[in-house]
């Protein structure tokens, strides 16, 4: 009976192991996506991009609203 405790010991710190690690490559995943979203919504949120789009292409804001909502939330794998 101990020897199988001991092997379910093994399993469970194994199982631990694995997650921890699913769950460092996982935040370094997120940290990556979300500096490229940053990057992608400091550029589409700038005055002049708002300013060409909505004043000179005649772009509603809603439509702007949309645009940056989709291509920040596709940049962070959203």
């Amino acid at each position: 009976m101990a020897t199988l405790e001991r092997e379910w010991a093994e399993v469970a710190e194994l199982w631990r192991t694995s997650l921890e690690q699913r769950r460092t490559v996982q935040q370094h995943l997120m940290e990556a996506l979300a500096g490229k979203a940053v990057d992608v919504a400091l550029a589409l949120l700038s005055p002049e991009i708002y300013t060409q789009m909505v004043f000179d292409s005649d772009w509603s804001p809603e439509r702007y609203e949309r645009w940056v909502h989709d291509t920040v939330s596709a940049a962070a794998g959203i």
